[in-house]
């Protein structure tokens, strides 16, 4: 309930369902983003989309 996880891959997919926020990378692979579709996507790592959503949301 009170944990943020931002992940990419299928390993990550468990994390993100069970964590309070669940954040999937813009870039992940399709499946991750087929198994959940209903967890926000953010953009990429390469954008630094991890820092810009920490610096909105919780700082």
């Amino acid at each position: 309930e009170n944990c943020v996880a931002f992940g990419d891959g299928m390993n990550d997919v468990e994390m993100l369902s069970m964590a309070g926020k669940g954040l999937v990378m813009g870039t992940s692979h399709e499946k991750v983003m087929k198994a959940l579709p209903n967890n926000e996507v953010i953009g990429s790592n390469a954008e630094d989309a991890v820092a810009h959503y920490l610096q909105e949301h919780l700082l």
